[in-house]
């Protein structure tokens, strides 16, 4: 609870700093998302803020969303003066039907606010590294992306998309969610733990054909795991999946004992100290509620033969 709290007041005196003011940012990009054609999605990181008055920037940290209507040629790791920025203070109130509130799910994806690109912000980019991790294994998911989405049917990549890629800022992806929330079957779009044992499995099938050492198809298999991570997005659901079979390879490799319900414990406590307000969200609830209950359901059944 203590951490909660914490947490809600740190996103709000971060937000008090920087709304309703003629700001100048000094930011950093940290991930973009294409989200059709013309438009954008940026993740900022930014460093330090100040008033048009001012020359001198205030250190800050802290993470704001850029949505853009038409493309730009910034690139992730770019380091960018932005001028003009007006962030406007949301209202603060409580669901009617007690779900949380749109200031929650920010804290929740620890972004203070987003802004939305128009005619009267202006960008300078200040600083583009001649080498950056981050911009290179963006363009290698986006090059994974796109020649994904020329081999395969539309209707086909729009579903491998969410449900693999875990992408779900593409504009077509909105218009599909809205036809499944008119039936209330948009959970079947959700990016589940599930997807990862197909892939697993679908893995361990090929490597099994290949006549190599165990422990180096258990090396490849982590291997091919990572990459995959780092070439799809992040969720809850997968997160969930993905650290617990890392936790369990690494077991069998190091020849240790391991235990599924105390590695489930052990990623759930940790996601709820670095962010406990996943907590009052439907996905994290429904990801570790059922994990747990088919785990212990099994291990009564087991004991029970």
């Amino acid at each position: 609870m203590l951490v909660l709290m914490l947490q809600q007041k740190q996103s709000i005196i971060m937000r008090d700093k920087l709304v309703n003011k003629n700001l100048g940012l000094l930011v950093t990009v940290t991930d973009k998302i294409i989200r059709d054609q013309n438009g954008e999605l940026l993740e900022l990181s930014v460093e330090g803020y100040r008033d048009q008055e001012n020359k001198n920037y205030t250190p800050i940290s802290c993470t704001i969303l850029c949505y853009t209507h038409y493309p730009t040629n910034i690139q992730v790791g770019d380091r960018i003066e932005f001028e003009h920025v007006d962030i406007k203070k949301t209202i603060h109130k409580n669901s009617l039907t007690g779900n949380p509130t749109y200031d929650d799910y920010l804290i929740k994806e620890d972004v203070v606010a987003a802004i939305f690109m128009n005619n009267k912000i202006e960008y300078t980019i200040q600083e583009r590294p001649k080498y950056s991790i981050n911009r290179w294994l963006w363009n290698k998911r986006q090059q994974v992306y796109t020649q994904l989405k020329h081999i395969l049917s539309k209707t086909t990549f729009t579903y491998f998309s969410l449900i693999f890629l875990g992408n779900k800022q593409h504009i077509i992806i909105d218009d599909l969610r809205k036809t499944f929330n008119y039936w209330g079957l948009s959970h079947y779009l959700a990016r589940s733990g599930l997807h990862i044992v197909l892939f697993i499995i679908i893995w361990q099938f090929i490597l099994s054909l290949i006549p190599i050492n165990f422990f180096l198809k258990r090396l490849l298999l982590l291997l091919i795991c990572i990459i995959y991570n780092f070439l799809s997005w992040y969720s809850i659901p997968f997160a969930r999946a993905y650290f617990a079979f890392l936790l369990i390879e690494t077991g069998r490799l190091c020849n240790r004992q391991t235990y599924y319900l105390h590695i489930l414990t052990l990623i759930c406590t940790l996601i709820l100290l670095f962010n406990p307000m996943q907590l009052f969200f439907l996905d994290f609830q429904l990801t570790f509620a059922l994990t747990f209950a088919l785990v212990w359901i099994g291990r009564i059944l087991q004991r029970s033969t």
